[in-house]
């Protein structure tokens, strides 16, 4: 899943097949809300929180997303158009990002399953101001850094979390 700033050049992309856990705690919910550094600090209440474990404490796909930026605030990844907050990551992907009170609040309601959101730790970035050199993406690529694949919304939104076979070979059949 990746997204592209044309202006700046830069991508950022999120690594779909990488779950760390199933569930949500406390500390947990407080480092996807917040980062470790504290960036989102203030965004949340307390309460927020508390009501976050309670939507996701037993029942969440949370992923390492890539190495970079791994102390900010999760990405919230989801389906579903039109959730307050949200926006879609890509025009006509139908593939959202945000809308974190809308997510917390309709799991509570009933209106929206657990597993309906994607929580990501991290990213892969990729910036030609940090690596001006002309051709450093495609051996990026080469090497194995990235691995540029189209595939169906579907897929891309699929939770893996103890798959009977890796959503690689998903895709492939």
């Amino acid at each position: 899943m990746t997204s592209h700033n044309p202006e700046s050049g830069c991508s950022e992309a999120l690594i779909l097949n990488r779950p760390i856990t199933k569930s949500i705690n406390k500390q947990l919910a407080t480092l996807l809300l917040e980062g470790s550094n504290g960036n989102g600090k203030g965004s949340f209440s307390y309460d927020f929180v508390d009501m976050m474990v309670q939507a996701f404490g037993t029942e969440a796909g949370v992923y390492m997303g890539g190495p970079d930026g791994q102390e900010d605030p999760a990405k919230l990844i989801h389906g579903i158009p039109n959730l307050p907050g949200a926006r879609e990551v890509a025009p006509g992907t139908a593939i959202y990002q945000g809308g974190w009170e809308a997510a917390v609040e309709g799991v509570l309601k009933g209106t929206y399953k657990p597993l309906d959101f994607r929580f990501f730790l991290g990213r892969q970035e990729y910036n030609p101001r940090e690596n001006p050199e002309r051709g450093l993406l495609n051996a990026k690529v080469l090497d194995g850094a990235y691995q540029p694949v189209a595939c169906a919304r579907s897929l891309a939104l699929k939770q893996c979390l103890g798959l009977p076979k890796p959503l690689w070979h998903e895709g492939t059949s």
